[in-house]
């Protein structure tokens, strides 16, 4: 079926866009689409043209897994050193201990970390430089990075110096380099303080923040089969194809930014030995079918609040654990409750799925509750009257003995002092008082008091004389 794009919901034209509470939701009716559209889609298409569907099939998704490693390892174990041993096992290591993996399980090991300059002599090239990274080609040349620059040498040849010049002038790796690679397609990439150098057939290319590098204070490189090279800083790691960089930082990927040391399996995990103990970053085959399932029960169980459903944020007491989700109102929860129910629906319209179906009707409802609840409820909201518009929040005494009063409210004395006196001075009179029996809270509301004239108009806007 043709689909054009609406400039009034940004929903495709596959149904009909229902306007609540100032937010759309596309209804889907009949007809429907049977692949998703191009997400990068023209505004308007040209008379009779339609958008191909894009069949994406299984993919590779990067998955951290740091907060379920196998079991054996000490507690608060810290790796300075990760390698794979020759029997391709992982193999984690502290200075003091080595642990490998193997069955499911780290157990200790013999073996310690090869040396960082791989068993290679340089003191003939360069008999002062510190020796950080060295790494092999298939056909036995070696590549080493060290404090006084970058150095190769054929399988049984000579040590010579490299020093690739960019369009600018600029010598690269003359000194300070900090990690090499030759990636699977046995290109030399070489990583500086100012950004990458990679050698083709071509001839040297460099990459820096111009091209999307997002950091570049590095501490090693790793190839790994597919093409991918990574690479470890001090503030994450960075994952390159070759046409994109990604950048895994943060508790979501890594249990610590500083990566000492990193190393890529055969199945194109990462493993990386930070200052928070071992990061591991898998690659899992999938589907967008399969990830959106993931997703959805993420969102039922971790997140969706109510009996209606509402979909917002959730604040983790453990970071990347669902389980400790902390479930609260937002004043954004009907934008964010229809753009999922809009998701629901293209999954509706996509294969009739019945789960996704009650999705959006129960999506649909909760902005219909909303629109009930503000316009159209019994009794029906009145001036004077104050409606919350996110949970109440615990405030200090009023200095005023006999009343409290709900107004829009910060952390803060003088911002509350504030807000009424501009509620005051607008309406002429004091917002309607909370009875001193109540309880100690209030929200923040939005305050319409009884005395209160019309609102002038800015622009054809409401002018409101506090904050939106």
């Amino acid at each position: 079926m043709p689909v054009t794009r609406s400039r009034r919901t940004g929903f495709g034209k596959v149904g009909r866009a229902v306007r609540l509470g100032g937010y759309c939701l596309a209804a889907i009716v009949a007809g429907g689409c049977s692949w998703a559209t191009h997400a990068a889609e023209p505004t308007t298409l040209p008379t009779g043209a339609t958008l191909s569907p894009r069949r994406v099939g299984p993919f590779m998704q990067r998955v951290a897994e740091h907060r379920a490693l196998p079991p054996g390892l000490p507690p608060r174990f810290v790796p300075q050193r990760v390698w794979i041993g020759n029997e391709g096992l992982v193999h984690v290591g502290d200075g003091q201990a080595a642990f490998r993996l193997a069955d499911g399980r780290f157990t200790t090991a013999a073996a310690m970390p090869p040396p960082r300059d791989g068993g290679e002599n340089l003191v003939g090239v360069a008999p002062e430089a510190v020796v950080r990274q060295v790494a092999r080609r298939r056909d036995g040349t070696v590549a080493a990075a060290t404090s006084a620059g970058l150095f190769e040498r054929d399988a049984d040849g000579p040590w010579r110096r490299l020093a690739p010049v960019d369009s600018t002038g600029l010598v690269w790796a003359a000194s300070d380099v900090r990690g090499v690679a030759y990636d699977s397609h046995d290109r030399l990439v070489v990583v500086v303080p100012a950004g990458i150098a990679r050698r083709g057939d071509a001839g040297w290319e460099f990459f820096t923040g111009g091209e999307g590098l997002p950091v570049s204070d590095f501490s090693g490189a790793a190839a790994a089969a597919d093409g991918t090279v990574w690479f470890g800083t001090g503030h994450g790691l960075v994952e390159w194809s070759g046409d994109a960089f990604r950048y895994r930082q943060g508790p979501r990927w890594l249990p610590g930014d500083v990566v000492h040391d990193l190393a890529v399996t055969s199945a194109g995990d990462v493993v990386v030995a930070t200052d928070g103990g071992i990061g591991w970053i898998a690659a899992r085959p999938t589907t967008l079918a399969a990830k959106a399932r993931h997703y959805e029960a993420v969102i039922e169980e971790s997140i969706a609040r109510t009996e209606h459903g509402f979909v917002a944020t959730a604040a983790l007491d453990v970071p990347g654990d669902a389980a400790t989700a902390r479930r609260t109102d937002d004043d954004n929860d009907g934008l964010w409750t229809a753009m999922y129910g809009a998701a629901q629906c293209f999954a509706y319209a996509h294969d009739r799925s019945a789960d996704a179906k009650r999705r959006a009707d129960r999506a649909f409802r909760a902005l219909a509750f909303l629109q009930n609840v503000t316009q159209t409820g019994t009794p029906a909201f009145r001036p004077g009257q104050c409606f919350p518009a996110t949970a109440p929040i615990r405030t200090s005494a009023s200095r005023n003995a006999t009343a409290r009063f709900a107004t829009p409210t910060r952390t803060g004395s003088r911002w509350n002092r504030a807000g009424r006196r501009r509620q005051m001075a607008a309406g002429g009179g004091r917002p309607t008082p909370v009875p001193t029996n109540s309880t100690a809270t209030t929200s923040s509301s939005r305050c319409i008091t009884s005395t209160s004239p019309p609102r002038p108009k800015r622009n054809g806007r409401s002018a409101l004389p506090w904050p939106d």
